[in-house]
């Protein structure tokens, strides 16, 4: 369905018309958050960290090929991104046989570059070796510049033209690169490879125990949140994959729909107040809505996985009240970028006026607290039947959230006379499940 959903959307957008915006600097902006984004997780494919490949340092195997190997990991995870650019050209019927070459070229320079970047980033934090890193940053200024000629002959729409030079270019600088990668993989693995270790693990530890995140939480709730947040993360059920999947397809539509003009005009704009009726507004806090209910589905699904083992919380004296605010808090995090991106995605296309822009965030805020909040409170409604219980969930969120999209002064009521009693009966509820079980 997903697949048929992001279809329709490429083979629609053939005939709308998107803002003017550079190429150049998109795909500059988009090579430097590449590099920058995946240092940790090109560091732990370095060093074998969290994977099955940290067995390896048992075995007779060099370490060459143990970089091998993380060359190829890294590889692989590039290719999906480029895979999908140039999915969505050719669904545009652009060309795609003139960039197959410079793709190519840009997988192989961009993993690497990756990798390089990360082995600086741990040996720099570790040994502090500024010149080391120095070195680092005179190889990649050339490989970043590259990459971000490539990208942009993909994100353009016009027929690709190969470049023999540039992407000569780009395989002769990937070739030194990966030497440089080499070498200092022989000099560093030994000496860095704990420090990583002790790095990385205490990152994502950190990260997911954070004060803020578990704020308000007994030590009992912020453990389960925390357990929670780690099950969603290792992707527990491919329900969260689809759940991210929707989402993001829901807010690519928001932007669609706002630069098509095709959004309808409910009430005719005569003040400012009216502002929040504008077809920019209202696609921005649809969207918000839609995704914060899709990200909040992945909720029944996981109290359903977590159903088999509810005996350990029974027997650790957990008490009814602490499941329920673990669940409370994670649907409001994990539907917590919703709001954000929805209000960024209608600021970008130029339709909302800047007097208008802090009071479009305040009602996706709004928007975001009321859907989460209410979808959360109703964890334990019916948790043996998780089907019944993502359709009750669903409904009663897009419920919610519509009717304080066409007017936000219904939020307020609700959340003010209707929230108090849903959090008393989640309350009740996840008390009673406790103590009941799935009898």
């Amino acid at each position: 369905m997903t697949y048929l959903i992001s279809t329709r959307i490429i083979e629609n957008a053939r005939e709308w018309e998107f803002p003017s915006i550079p190429a150049a600097p998109v795909a500059f902006g988009a090579v430097v958050l590449l590099l920058s984004a995946s240092l940790s997780r090109a560091a732990s494919e370095i060093f074998a960290i969290g994977h099955p490949r940290a067995h390896f340092d048992a075995l007779p195997l060099s370490i060459d090929a143990q970089l091998r190997a993380a060359v190829l990991i890294r590889i692989a995870r590039s290719l999906i991104v480029t895979a999908v650019l140039l999915l969505i050209r050719w669904r545009l019927g652009v060309e795609v046989a003139g960039v197959l070459i410079p793709t190519l070229c840009f997988v192989a320079l961009i993993s690497i570059s990756e990798l390089l970047a990360a082995i600086n980033w741990i040996h720099l934090k570790h040994k502090r070796d500024g010149l080391a890193a120095l070195s680092t940053l005179a190889a990649l200024i050339p490989a970043i510049a590259v990459s971000s000629s490539i990208f942009t002959e993909l994100l353009s729409t016009s027929a690709g033209r190969w470049r023999p030079a540039l992407t000569a270019a780009g395989f002769i600088w990937a070739l030194l690169i990966y030497a440089v990668l080499k070498s200092c993989n022989r000099r560093w693995r030994a000496g860095d490879i704990d420090y990583a270790r002790r790095l990385l693990t205490s990152r994502r530890r950190a990260s997911l125990s954070s004060p803020l995140l578990r704020w308000r939480l007994n030590a009992s709730a912020g453990a389960q949140l925390t357990r929670d947040l780690r099950l969603t993360l290792r992707g527990f059920s491919s329900a969260v994959y689809a759940a991210l999947g929707i989402a993001f397809l829901l807010l690519a539509s928001e932007f669609l729909l706002i630069n098509s003009g095709r959004f309808p005009l409910f009430f005719k704009i005569e003040g400012w107040l009216d502002l929040a009726w504008l077809p920019a507004s209202m696609a921005a806090k649809f969207g918000c809505v839609t995704a914060c209910v899709s990200l909040t589905s992945i909720l029944p699904i996981l109290v359903g996985h977590e159903l088999p083992h509810m005996w350990l919380e029974r027997a650790a004296g957990t008490t009814g009240l602490d499941i329920f605010q673990a669940k409370l808090r994670y649907a409001r995090l994990i539907a917590i970028p919703a709001p954000f991106i929805a209000w960024i995605v209608a600021i970008i296309t130029g339709q909302v006026p800047s007097s208008y822009a802090a009071p479009l965030l305040g009602e996706c805020l709004l928007l975001w607290l009321l859907v989460s909040s209410f979808i959360g409170a109703m964890s334990f409604e019916i948790p043996e039947r998780t089907g019944l219980a993502l359709l009750m969930m669903s409904l009663t969120g897009l419920a919610v959230g519509f009717l304080t999209a066409f007017m936000w002064p219904i939020g307020l009521v609700v959340l003010g006379m209707a929230g108090h009693t849903f959090t008393e009966r989640g309350r009740m509820r996840a008390r009673y499940f406790l103590l009941k079980g799935a009898d």
